[in-house]
Protein backbone atom coordinates (compact mmCIF):
# COMPACT_ATOMS: atom_id res chain seq x y z
CA UNK A 1 0.00 0.00 0.00
CA UNK A 2 2.81 2.38 0.84
CA UNK A 3 4.53 1.75 -2.51
CA UNK A 4 1.25 2.35 -4.38
CA UNK A 5 0.74 5.59 -2.45
CA UNK A 6 4.24 6.78 -3.30
CA UNK A 7 3.66 5.94 -6.96
CA UNK A 8 0.38 7.87 -7.07
CA UNK A 9 2.04 10.82 -5.36
CA UNK A 10 4.90 10.79 -7.89
CA UNK A 11 2.55 10.53 -10.87
CA UNK A 12 0.45 13.41 -9.51
CA UNK A 13 3.40 15.77 -8.86
CA UNK A 14 4.45 17.44 -12.15
CA UNK A 15 7.50 19.06 -10.58
CA UNK A 16 9.14 15.65 -10.18
CA UNK A 17 8.94 15.25 -13.97
CA UNK A 18 10.19 18.76 -14.79
CA UNK A 19 13.80 17.81 -15.59
CA UNK A 20 14.93 15.20 -18.10
CA UNK A 21 18.56 14.33 -18.93
CA UNK A 22 19.07 11.96 -21.89
CA UNK A 23 22.36 10.57 -23.23
CA UNK A 24 22.47 8.35 -26.31
CA UNK A 25 24.61 5.20 -26.23
CA UNK A 26 25.51 2.66 -28.91
CA UNK A 27 23.15 0.12 -27.36
CA UNK A 28 20.35 2.66 -27.23
CA UNK A 29 20.59 3.56 -30.91
CA UNK A 30 19.13 0.27 -32.20
CA UNK A 31 15.76 0.77 -33.88
CA UNK A 32 13.77 -1.11 -31.22
CA UNK A 33 15.48 0.76 -28.39
CA UNK A 34 14.87 4.11 -30.07
CA UNK A 35 11.15 3.33 -30.19
CA UNK A 36 11.10 2.47 -26.46
CA UNK A 37 13.15 5.56 -25.76
CA UNK A 38 10.63 7.82 -27.49
CA UNK A 39 7.70 6.14 -25.73
CA UNK A 40 9.29 6.66 -22.33
CA UNK A 41 10.08 10.26 -23.19
CA UNK A 42 6.48 10.97 -24.17
CA UNK A 43 5.29 9.53 -20.84
CA UNK A 44 7.71 11.87 -19.06
CA UNK A 45 6.44 14.85 -21.05
CA UNK A 46 2.84 13.97 -20.25
CA UNK A 47 3.48 13.65 -16.51
CA UNK A 48 5.18 17.08 -16.38
CA UNK A 49 1.84 18.56 -17.48
CA UNK A 50 2.12 22.37 -17.60
CA UNK A 51 5.08 22.65 -15.25
CA UNK A 52 8.13 24.30 -16.94
CA UNK A 53 10.25 21.51 -18.41
CA UNK A 54 14.06 21.47 -18.66
CA UNK A 55 15.42 19.04 -21.24
CA UNK A 56 19.02 18.00 -22.02
CA UNK A 57 19.83 15.61 -24.88
CA UNK A 58 23.37 14.47 -25.65
CA UNK A 59 24.66 12.47 -28.63
CA UNK A 60 28.32 13.18 -27.81
CA UNK A 61 28.97 9.54 -26.81
CA UNK A 62 28.03 8.24 -30.27
CA UNK A 63 30.20 10.42 -32.52
CA UNK A 64 30.00 8.18 -35.58
CA UNK A 65 26.25 7.80 -35.47
CA UNK A 66 24.25 9.43 -38.25
CA UNK A 67 20.50 9.09 -38.22
CA UNK A 68 17.25 10.55 -39.41
CA UNK A 69 15.04 10.95 -36.37
CA UNK A 70 12.10 13.16 -35.46
CA UNK A 71 12.57 14.43 -31.94
CA UNK A 72 9.40 15.65 -30.19
CA UNK A 73 9.44 18.82 -28.10
CA UNK A 74 6.54 19.51 -25.71
CA UNK A 75 4.74 22.84 -25.48
CA UNK A 76 5.76 23.38 -21.84
CA UNK A 77 9.49 23.23 -22.66
CA UNK A 78 11.33 26.13 -20.98
CA UNK A 79 15.02 25.28 -21.49
CA UNK A 80 16.63 22.96 -24.03
CA UNK A 81 20.25 21.79 -24.20
CA UNK A 82 21.51 19.75 -27.15
CA UNK A 83 25.00 18.23 -27.42
CA UNK A 84 26.16 16.68 -30.70
CA UNK A 85 29.47 15.53 -32.13
CA UNK A 86 29.18 17.11 -35.57
CA UNK A 87 27.01 19.19 -37.85
CA UNK A 88 26.16 15.99 -39.76
CA UNK A 89 24.34 14.78 -36.66
CA UNK A 90 22.38 18.03 -36.59
CA UNK A 91 21.28 17.45 -40.18
CA UNK A 92 19.83 14.08 -39.19
CA UNK A 93 17.82 15.56 -36.35
CA UNK A 94 14.40 17.14 -36.74
CA UNK A 95 13.08 19.02 -33.70
CA UNK A 96 9.39 18.39 -34.12
CA UNK A 97 7.31 20.31 -31.59
CA UNK A 98 4.03 22.15 -31.65
CA UNK A 99 3.70 25.05 -34.03
CA UNK A 100 4.74 27.40 -31.26
CA UNK A 101 6.90 26.76 -28.23
CA UNK A 102 5.61 29.75 -26.31
CA UNK A 103 7.36 28.81 -23.06
CA UNK A 104 10.83 28.14 -24.53
CA UNK A 105 13.14 30.83 -23.12
CA UNK A 106 16.66 29.38 -23.36
CA UNK A 107 18.51 27.11 -25.80
CA UNK A 108 22.03 25.73 -25.29
CA UNK A 109 23.63 24.12 -28.36
CA UNK A 110 27.05 22.45 -28.05
CA UNK A 111 28.89 21.00 -31.05
CA UNK A 112 32.09 19.21 -30.08
CA UNK A 113 35.10 20.87 -31.79
CA UNK A 114 36.93 18.80 -34.39
CA UNK A 115 40.13 19.34 -36.35
CA UNK A 116 38.43 19.52 -39.69
CA UNK A 117 36.96 22.79 -40.90
CA UNK A 118 33.19 23.00 -40.73
CA UNK A 119 31.76 23.07 -44.25
CA UNK A 120 28.32 21.44 -44.07
CA UNK A 121 25.36 23.82 -44.13
CA UNK A 122 22.33 22.91 -42.09
CA UNK A 123 19.51 21.67 -44.30
CA UNK A 124 16.66 22.65 -41.99
CA UNK A 125 15.98 25.32 -39.37
CA UNK A 126 17.94 24.63 -36.22
CA UNK A 127 15.10 25.55 -33.86
CA UNK A 128 11.30 25.38 -34.01
CA UNK A 129 9.30 28.58 -33.77
CA UNK A 130 9.77 29.99 -30.27
CA UNK A 131 8.50 33.59 -30.15
CA UNK A 132 9.71 34.15 -26.55
CA UNK A 133 13.20 32.70 -26.90
CA UNK A 134 15.61 35.14 -25.25
CA UNK A 135 18.71 33.21 -24.16
CA UNK A 136 21.09 31.45 -26.54
CA UNK A 137 24.25 29.57 -25.65
CA UNK A 138 26.26 28.45 -28.67
CA UNK A 139 29.45 26.37 -28.79
CA UNK A 140 30.20 25.89 -32.45
CA UNK A 141 33.64 25.05 -33.90
CA UNK A 142 35.09 27.45 -36.42
CA UNK A 143 32.28 29.98 -36.13
CA UNK A 144 32.95 32.41 -38.97
CA UNK A 145 30.60 34.76 -40.89
CA UNK A 146 29.85 32.17 -43.57
CA UNK A 147 28.45 29.70 -41.03
CA UNK A 148 26.16 32.10 -39.17
CA UNK A 149 23.30 32.26 -41.74
CA UNK A 150 23.11 28.44 -41.87
CA UNK A 151 22.28 28.24 -38.15
CA UNK A 152 18.79 29.69 -38.72
CA UNK A 153 18.78 31.26 -35.26
CA UNK A 154 16.23 34.03 -34.47
CA UNK A 155 18.99 36.50 -33.66
CA UNK A 156 16.75 39.57 -33.58
CA UNK A 157 14.92 38.45 -30.44
CA UNK A 158 17.97 37.28 -28.44
CA UNK A 159 18.75 39.35 -25.32
CA UNK A 160 21.26 37.05 -23.54
CA UNK A 161 24.02 35.41 -25.59
CA UNK A 162 26.95 33.10 -24.76
CA UNK A 163 29.40 32.33 -27.57
CA UNK A 164 31.78 29.64 -26.32
CA UNK A 165 34.91 28.26 -28.00
CA UNK A 166 36.74 30.48 -30.48
CA UNK A 167 34.75 33.12 -32.32
CA UNK A 168 36.46 35.27 -34.92
CA UNK A 169 36.28 39.05 -34.63
CA UNK A 170 34.40 39.29 -37.94
CA UNK A 171 31.86 36.67 -36.80
CA UNK A 172 31.33 38.50 -33.52
CA UNK A 173 30.62 41.78 -35.32
CA UNK A 174 28.27 39.98 -37.70
CA UNK A 175 26.30 38.62 -34.75
CA UNK A 176 26.26 42.00 -33.00
CA UNK A 177 24.64 43.56 -36.05
CA UNK A 178 22.00 40.81 -36.00
CA UNK A 179 21.12 41.14 -32.29
CA UNK A 180 19.82 44.71 -31.75
CA UNK A 181 18.11 43.78 -28.43
CA UNK A 182 21.18 42.18 -26.86
CA UNK A 183 21.56 42.99 -23.14
CA UNK A 184 24.12 40.46 -21.82
CA UNK A 185 26.92 38.84 -23.81
CA UNK A 186 29.78 36.44 -23.17
CA UNK A 187 32.17 35.72 -26.05
CA UNK A 188 35.31 33.63 -26.44
CA UNK A 189 36.99 35.91 -28.96
CA UNK A 190 39.81 34.72 -31.19
CA UNK A 191 41.51 37.45 -33.19
CA UNK A 192 43.33 35.74 -36.02
CA UNK A 193 46.77 36.33 -37.43
CA UNK A 194 47.04 38.89 -40.22
CA UNK A 195 47.77 36.05 -42.65
CA UNK A 196 44.38 34.49 -42.01
CA UNK A 197 42.35 34.42 -45.21
CA UNK A 198 39.23 35.72 -43.51
CA UNK A 199 40.59 38.35 -41.21
CA UNK A 200 43.54 40.41 -42.34
CA UNK A 201 44.30 43.96 -41.29
CA UNK A 202 42.20 45.47 -44.06
CA UNK A 203 39.12 43.46 -43.03
CA UNK A 204 39.44 44.66 -39.44
CA UNK A 205 39.95 48.26 -40.53
CA UNK A 206 36.77 48.10 -42.63
CA UNK A 207 34.58 46.84 -39.79
CA UNK A 208 31.60 49.19 -39.56
CA UNK A 209 30.71 50.71 -36.21
CA UNK A 210 27.90 48.83 -34.52
CA UNK A 211 26.03 50.51 -31.67
CA UNK A 212 24.59 48.17 -29.05
CA UNK A 213 22.11 50.48 -27.31
CA UNK A 214 20.74 47.84 -24.92
CA UNK A 215 23.97 46.04 -23.97
CA UNK A 216 24.54 46.19 -20.20
CA UNK A 217 27.05 43.39 -19.62
CA UNK A 218 29.96 42.19 -21.76
CA UNK A 219 32.46 39.48 -20.84
CA UNK A 220 35.37 38.73 -23.18
CA UNK A 221 37.82 35.85 -23.13
CA UNK A 222 40.42 37.09 -25.62
CA UNK A 223 42.51 34.24 -27.00
CA UNK A 224 44.97 36.05 -29.22
CA UNK A 225 48.07 38.23 -29.02
CA UNK A 226 46.22 40.66 -31.31
CA UNK A 227 43.83 41.42 -28.46
CA UNK A 228 44.18 45.19 -28.83
CA UNK A 229 41.55 44.89 -31.61
CA UNK A 230 38.96 43.32 -29.30
CA UNK A 231 36.76 46.41 -29.05
CA UNK A 232 37.20 47.54 -32.68
CA UNK A 233 34.02 49.09 -34.03
CA UNK A 234 31.80 48.21 -31.03
CA UNK A 235 30.00 51.09 -29.33
CA UNK A 236 28.21 50.25 -26.08
CA UNK A 237 26.96 53.53 -24.59
CA UNK A 238 24.99 51.89 -21.75
CA UNK A 239 27.45 49.19 -20.75
CA UNK A 240 27.55 48.71 -16.96
CA UNK A 241 29.75 45.62 -16.54
CA UNK A 242 32.88 44.76 -18.53
CA UNK A 243 35.04 41.72 -17.79
CA UNK A 244 38.11 40.90 -19.85
CA UNK A 245 40.18 37.75 -19.49
CA UNK A 246 43.09 37.36 -21.87
CA UNK A 247 45.94 35.00 -22.62
CA UNK A 248 47.89 37.81 -24.22
CA UNK A 249 50.72 39.74 -22.59
CA UNK A 250 49.73 42.77 -24.69
CA UNK A 251 47.22 45.37 -23.61
CA UNK A 252 43.84 43.84 -24.09
CA UNK A 253 41.29 46.57 -24.60
CA UNK A 254 42.84 48.76 -27.28
CA UNK A 255 46.45 48.96 -26.29
CA UNK A 256 45.00 52.00 -24.47
CA UNK A 257 46.67 54.10 -27.13
CA UNK A 258 43.45 56.12 -27.31
CA UNK A 259 41.81 55.79 -23.87
CA UNK A 260 39.34 58.62 -24.47
CA UNK A 261 38.02 56.93 -27.59
CA UNK A 262 37.66 53.66 -25.68
CA UNK A 263 35.75 55.33 -22.85
CA UNK A 264 33.43 57.17 -25.22
CA UNK A 265 32.63 53.87 -26.94
CA UNK A 266 32.40 51.58 -23.93
CA UNK A 267 33.30 52.81 -20.47
CA UNK A 268 31.53 56.06 -19.63
CA UNK A 269 28.74 54.36 -17.63
CA UNK A 270 30.68 51.35 -16.37
CA UNK A 271 29.85 50.37 -12.80
CA UNK A 272 31.68 47.03 -12.66
CA UNK A 273 34.99 46.30 -14.42
CA UNK A 274 37.22 43.22 -14.27
CA UNK A 275 40.57 43.03 -16.04
CA UNK A 276 41.93 39.59 -15.21
CA UNK A 277 44.78 37.29 -16.27
CA UNK A 278 46.42 39.48 -18.82
CA UNK A 279 49.42 41.69 -19.24
CA UNK A 280 47.81 45.10 -19.25
CA UNK A 281 50.12 47.25 -17.23
CA UNK A 282 48.87 49.27 -14.27
CA UNK A 283 49.69 52.59 -15.95
CA UNK A 284 47.33 51.78 -18.83
CA UNK A 285 44.59 50.78 -16.40
CA UNK A 286 44.98 54.13 -14.70
CA UNK A 287 44.24 55.94 -17.96
CA UNK A 288 40.92 54.11 -18.21
CA UNK A 289 40.01 54.66 -14.55
CA UNK A 290 40.35 58.42 -15.01
CA UNK A 291 37.42 58.28 -17.41
CA UNK A 292 35.08 55.88 -15.57
CA UNK A 293 33.41 58.09 -12.94
CA UNK A 294 30.51 55.69 -12.26
CA UNK A 295 32.67 52.69 -11.35
CA UNK A 296 31.53 50.89 -8.18
CA UNK A 297 33.35 47.53 -8.43
CA UNK A 298 36.91 47.09 -9.71
CA UNK A 299 38.85 43.83 -10.06
CA UNK A 300 42.42 43.93 -11.39
CA UNK A 301 45.18 41.46 -12.14
CA UNK A 302 47.73 43.39 -14.16
CA UNK A 303 51.46 43.66 -14.65
CA UNK A 304 54.02 46.35 -13.96
CA UNK A 305 54.46 48.84 -11.13
CA UNK A 306 51.28 49.59 -9.18
CA UNK A 307 52.56 52.69 -7.35
CA UNK A 308 51.04 55.19 -9.77
CA UNK A 309 47.71 53.39 -9.75
CA UNK A 310 47.54 53.27 -5.95
CA UNK A 311 48.66 56.91 -5.66
CA UNK A 312 45.77 57.91 -7.93
CA UNK A 313 43.23 55.96 -5.86
CA UNK A 314 44.26 57.76 -2.65
CA UNK A 315 41.67 60.37 -1.67
CA UNK A 316 42.66 63.74 -0.20
CA UNK A 317 40.27 66.11 1.52
CA UNK A 318 38.65 68.79 -0.66
CA UNK A 319 40.10 67.34 -3.85
CA UNK A 320 38.76 65.32 -6.76
CA UNK A 321 39.77 61.73 -7.22
CA UNK A 322 39.34 58.99 -9.79
CA UNK A 323 36.49 56.46 -9.42
CA UNK A 324 34.78 58.51 -6.68
CA UNK A 325 31.96 55.95 -6.21
CA UNK A 326 34.20 52.91 -5.74
CA UNK A 327 32.79 50.49 -3.15
CA UNK A 328 34.63 47.21 -3.87
CA UNK A 329 38.30 46.88 -4.83
CA UNK A 330 39.84 43.50 -5.72
CA UNK A 331 43.57 43.57 -6.52
CA UNK A 332 45.80 40.62 -7.48
CA UNK A 333 49.59 40.88 -7.37
CA UNK A 334 50.53 37.60 -9.02
CA UNK A 335 53.65 36.62 -10.91
CA UNK A 336 53.12 34.31 -13.87
CA UNK A 337 55.72 32.84 -16.19
CA UNK A 338 56.34 36.14 -17.91
CA UNK A 339 59.30 38.34 -18.74
CA UNK A 340 60.93 40.37 -15.99
CA UNK A 341 59.49 43.67 -17.15
CA UNK A 342 55.99 42.30 -16.63
CA UNK A 343 56.61 41.33 -13.02
CA UNK A 344 54.11 43.19 -10.79
CA UNK A 345 55.49 45.36 -8.01
CA UNK A 346 53.51 46.40 -4.97
CA UNK A 347 53.81 48.76 -2.00
CA UNK A 348 51.80 47.71 1.03
CA UNK A 349 52.04 51.20 2.55
CA UNK A 350 50.51 52.79 -0.55
CA UNK A 351 47.77 50.17 -0.67
CA UNK A 352 46.90 50.75 2.99
CA UNK A 353 46.92 54.51 2.49
CA UNK A 354 44.55 54.20 -0.48
CA UNK A 355 42.15 51.97 1.46
CA UNK A 356 42.19 54.10 4.61
CA UNK A 357 41.61 57.31 2.67
CA UNK A 358 38.53 55.80 1.05
CA UNK A 359 37.35 54.43 4.38
CA UNK A 360 37.78 57.58 6.48
CA UNK A 361 37.33 60.43 3.96
CA UNK A 362 35.36 59.33 0.92
CA UNK A 363 31.58 59.07 0.95
CA UNK A 364 30.27 56.54 0.06
CA UNK A 365 32.87 54.50 1.91
CA UNK A 366 34.89 51.68 0.43
CA UNK A 367 33.01 48.64 1.74
CA UNK A 368 35.02 45.62 0.58
CA UNK A 369 38.69 45.02 -0.26
CA UNK A 370 40.24 41.81 -1.62
CA UNK A 371 44.01 41.38 -1.95
CA UNK A 372 45.60 38.31 -3.57
CA UNK A 373 49.39 37.99 -3.75
CA UNK A 374 52.01 35.44 -4.76
CA UNK A 375 54.61 34.03 -2.40
CA UNK A 376 57.05 36.85 -3.24
CA UNK A 377 54.67 39.33 -1.58
CA UNK A 378 53.64 37.22 1.42
CA UNK A 379 55.42 39.58 3.84
CA UNK A 380 53.74 42.65 2.36
CA UNK A 381 50.35 40.96 2.77
CA UNK A 382 50.98 40.32 6.48
CA UNK A 383 51.92 43.97 6.99
CA UNK A 384 48.78 45.07 5.14
CA UNK A 385 46.56 42.93 7.39
CA UNK A 386 48.02 44.48 10.54
CA UNK A 387 47.69 48.05 9.25
CA UNK A 388 44.06 47.59 8.20
CA UNK A 389 42.99 45.91 11.43
CA UNK A 390 41.34 49.08 12.79
CA UNK A 391 39.29 49.54 9.61
CA UNK A 392 38.20 45.91 9.77
CA UNK A 393 37.08 46.34 13.37
CA UNK A 394 35.01 49.33 12.25
CA UNK A 395 33.21 47.31 9.55
CA UNK A 396 35.45 47.10 6.47
CA UNK A 397 35.31 43.70 4.78
CA UNK A 398 38.87 42.60 4.00
CA UNK A 399 39.74 39.29 2.32
CA UNK A 400 43.30 38.13 1.63
CA UNK A 401 44.88 35.12 -0.07
CA UNK A 402 48.38 33.87 -0.97
CA UNK A 403 48.82 31.88 -4.18
CA UNK A 404 51.70 29.56 -4.88
CA UNK A 405 53.70 29.96 -8.09
CA UNK A 406 51.31 29.95 -11.02
CA UNK A 407 51.91 29.46 -14.70
CA UNK A 408 50.48 31.59 -17.46
CA UNK A 409 47.18 30.01 -18.45
CA UNK A 410 44.85 30.50 -21.36
CA UNK A 411 41.50 31.63 -19.92
CA UNK A 412 38.78 29.04 -19.85
CA UNK A 413 36.50 29.60 -22.81
CA UNK A 414 33.21 29.01 -21.08
CA UNK A 415 30.31 31.27 -20.29
CA UNK A 416 28.63 28.69 -18.05
CA UNK A 417 28.88 30.88 -14.94
CA UNK A 418 27.33 33.81 -16.81
CA UNK A 419 24.63 31.50 -18.20
CA UNK A 420 23.68 30.37 -14.68
CA UNK A 421 23.70 33.94 -13.38
CA UNK A 422 21.40 35.18 -16.14
CA UNK A 423 18.66 32.53 -15.82
CA UNK A 424 16.89 34.09 -12.81
CA UNK A 425 16.72 37.40 -14.66
CA UNK A 426 14.28 35.78 -17.10
CA UNK A 427 12.39 33.82 -14.46
CA UNK A 428 13.93 30.47 -15.40
CA UNK A 429 13.53 28.14 -12.46
CA UNK A 430 16.26 25.62 -13.21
Amino acid sequence: MAIRSWRQTALGTPRIWSRLNLEATLEGTMRSNVRKFKQGMEIWFTQSKRHPLHLRVSFARVPELKWNIIFPLPSNLQTFKLEVESADQLNGLSLDGHRRLDHLLAVDLRVVPTRRRYETALRRPLLPYAPNLRMLSLAFPDLHPGVIPTLNVPWKQITHLCLHQEVSLLAWHTILRMTPLLQRCYVGLYICDADDEEQDDEDVARLPNVTMRHLRELELAVLSPFSSMAMTGARCPRLERLAVRSSSIHNTLMGIAQPRRFCIQVALRLRHMELVRHGMDAASVLEVLKLTPELVKLKLDCAGAHDGLLHAIIVARHSKSIVPKLREFDLAILRYERSEEDTPTFSSSLFVKAVKSRWHIRRPKLAKVVLSVDTDHRGALGMTKRQLLVCVEQGLTFEAAVYEERTWKTPEVSGDSAWSRWKPQLGITG
